[in-house]
């Protein structure tokens, strides 16, 4: 799986920054990987419920590893996490595991494969060291965004938070807006507007702003969910 980095730690704030003012909400993790972002949330914000979603069956099983080591923890300050092994656009739909969430979730966190398939990381240690499937998202390496957008379109409640991680290549500037223009450019679709309420062709995020990392380069956006 992927070893989080510094950045991680900045949409990992944001969260925690909600899931407190809300006194111990609920959250989702998609693209979980080593649960290090969820697990983070239930141990800073006490009181919280979160749901770790993780694909590969082989990282799955270090989501739920850790999540056990640290259960004593999240029990000493009230939080639940709970794993689940499920594609993370898919896990809101109709009859999937986080369908009954629906219009619930304070915030949904990810940390997605981003990289687009022909660039070549440039850290040594994900080049060499990283698997390609938490890494590569297609060719502008947005395809997995684009899917949690539409599952955390699902799942917010009205004025709830997504927090996504990208590349420093994906910011407002890129072609297309990057992550930016993803989120501003999602309507509800029919689809979409069969599972939360809302006029299809209205705007599903408000307040869509792109954030800089310490080393001030563009690399995670944040955005409200607008009320259906």
């Amino acid at each position: 799986m992927f070893i989080p980095r510094p950045e991680t730690e900045l949409i990992t704030e944001a969260a925690v920054r909600v899931l407190r003012e809300a006194g111990g909400g609920t959250a989702v993790d998609l693209c979980s990987g080593s649960g290090a972002v969820g697990i983070s949330l239930a141990l800073e914000a006490p009181g919280s419920t979160v749901f770790l979603v993780e694909l590969d069956d082989a990282a799955v099983e270090w989501t739920r590893r850790n999540a056990s080591e640290f259960a004593s923890a999240l029990s000493g300050v009230g939080s639940k996490v709970e794993v689940l092994h499920a594609d993370a656009g898919e896990v809101a739909d109709a009859g999937q595991a986080l369908s009954s969430l629906a219009e619930t979730v304070d915030t949904v966190v990810a940390n997605p494969p981003y990289i687009p398939d022909s660039m070549v990381p440039r850290e040594i240690e994900v080049r060499d060291h990283d698997p390609a499937v938490a890494l590569f998202g297609g060719d502008d390496g947005l395809d997995v965004v684009r899917r949690i957008a539409r599952t955390a379109a699902v799942l917010l409640r009205p004025g709830g938070l997504l927090a996504i991680e990208h590349a420093d290549v994906q910011g407002p500037e890129a072609d297309g807006g990057g992550v930016v223009g993803v989120l501003r450019g999602l309507t509800l679709d029919e689809e979409l507007a069969s599972m939360v309420p809302g006029v299809p062709g209205s705007s599903v995020f408000g307040s869509v702003t792109d954030r800089l990392d310490l080393a001030g380069l563009p690399r995670f956006t944040l955005a409200t969910r607008i009320a259906g």
